[in-house]
């Protein structure tokens, strides 16, 4: 591997000494064995969906739910450090969360449906979490449950290649949607993220070609069934990767070349976007009203919502639509239909009320706040870098804001795997004022190629008359 594209870690995670890996980090009862063999198996249940079988609701996953909800069971009877997860805040705060729920199912005007929708989305969440905190703490663990994930998403990789050759579409093999499919690539991806900081050039070697193949994957995705996110999502994880890594001056260069160029494409695209004359797409236009008419029910059930998936129609009776290409009919088709907001975040909003809200995202805010303090400045000693954590639960965060990722245990266990995995304890030693200097200028010089790129295209697209969508 050319010496140009190699990484320099702080502390590689696969090239560690073995005398601080040793066989005793792996689960030694025969209690602590099944809560940890389990945890694998479910990972593998939720990630290919087999075996499966539809319990009640062919929209409500309650079966892969129900192997979270064993793993997390399992986790909590044999871990040793059980005491330290349930008698902390964080025990508090999943009590809290599960008792908001409870509430809104139970206030609900569907109670049954919410509550096996908030029972999935919480046995995923929190097993995920539980799991990984308690059965993921020790470096040898934590190197096995890497390359584990590596194989996965090269599995996972392999099988949506296959069905972009057989049927057209990435995620035909083991999905029904493209956004689930997208949701477990972003997420795996920390896999050969975190294989990059090693100090083999083989492994980084294999890590790059593994991202190269994921990229290259939503991409075809995207020309197969216009999904804008395949393109979008990846790059806003580059961004984020290039201003908190410490690169070399060269490689920097080259990096911040690259981005002026993809802004340059992308503001042609606006420009293009901004005169094309036909402003009404389904999808698009049914995600933009939504924002209005979320905070809508918000406001009239601001404390327990209107409970998940619950009949959304009567709202709309004293309900003004606020954009303007949009027919009152065909929204109010959509919302029969879909009972969600199409994002994740107004959809928790308008369902499980403000509360909820507040405290889910305080936590997860926390999370990524702390992981970002790391990344900028790592401690010594780490196993996976912060960085290799939070590109991939920053990417999947933004995805939220297209679909409901954690409605799916096959995206929510993953994404609650990888917060797990994240520092909860003290924040950690005080930022230093030159790594802290380091990162705003990167981060200035990567927005101002960004913005320079997209002016500079919008002009040349004004100036050559660019107006025509591809």
């Amino acid at each position: 591997m050319p010496r140009f594209f190699t990484l320099s870690p702080t502390s590689p995670l696969a090239d560690r000494p073995t005398e601080q890996c040793q066989s005793a980090d792996l689960p030694a009862s025969w209690g602590e064995k099944a809560a940890w063999w389990w945890f694998l198996a479910t990972t593998l249940q939720v990630t290919f969906l087999q075996p499966y079988v539809v319990i009640w609701h062919e929209r409500v996953n309650l079966f892969s739910a129900g192997w979270c909800l064993v793993a997390l069971i399992l986790a909590l009877a044999f871990s040793p450090r059980r005491a330290l997860l349930v008698r902390s805040r964080v025990g508090l705060i999943a009590l809290v969360l599960v008792g908001l729920a409870a509430l809104s199912s139970l206030l609900s005007r569907a109670p049954a449906m919410s509550a096996a929708r908030a029972g999935v989305i919480l046995a995923a969440g929190l097993g995920g979490f539980g799991c990984a905190r308690l059965l993921l703490a020790s470096p040898a663990r934590q190197i096995v449950w890497v390359w584990f994930c590596f194989a996965l998403c090269l599995t996972v990789g392999l099988l949506g290649f296959w069905g972009y050759v057989w049927w057209g579409n990435i995620f035909q093999a083991i999905e029904v949607h493209f956004h689930p499919m997208a949701g477990r690539l972003i997420l795996l991806s920390f896999a050969p993220l975190a294989l990059l900081y090693g100090a083999s050039r083989g492994r980084q070697a294999l890590a790059l070609a593994s991202l190269a193949a994921v990229y290259t994957l939503l991409l075809l995705a995207h020309t197969s069934s216009t999904k804008g996110t395949a393109v979008l999502i990846p790059a806003a994880m580059c961004l984020g990767a290039a201003c908190f890594h410490r690169w070399p001056k060269k490689q920097f260069i080259v990096i911040v070349a690259l981005v002026g160029l993809t802004s340059l494409t992308a503001g042609g695209k606006i420009f293009a976007l901004s005169h094309y004359k036909n402003r009404y797409h389904d999808s698009v236009s049914y995600r933009i009203e939504n924002y209005a008419f979320s905070w809508h029910l918000a406001r009239q059930h601001p404390f327990f919502g209107i409970g998940l998936w619950a009949p959304r129609d009567t709202f709309l009776e004293d309900y003004e639509l606020t954009y303007p290409y949009l027919s009152k009919e065909d929204f109010t088709q959509w919302t029969r239909t879909l009972k969600t907001s199409e994002n994740n975040y107004l959809t928790f909003l308008a369902d499980l009320g403000i509360p909820f809200v507040l405290l889910y995202g305080g936590a997860l805010g926390v999370i990524v706040i702390r992981l970002a303090r790391q990344a900028i400045q790592p401690a010594p000693g780490i196993i996976i870098p912060p960085l290799a954590l939070l590109v991939p639960i920053g990417g999947e965060m933004l995805h939220f804001v297209f679909y409901e990722g954690l409605f799916h245990p096959q995206v929510s266990w993953l994404f609650h795997i990888l917060l797990g995995l994240a520092p909860l304890g003290a924040p950690g030693t005080r930022i230093s004022r030159e790594a802290l200097t380091a990162f705003l200028g990167r981060s200035a010089v990567v927005l101002l190629a960004v913005g320079g790129g997209v002016g500079l295209g919008i002009g040349i697209a004004s100036a050559l008359g660019l107006t025509t969508m591809p």
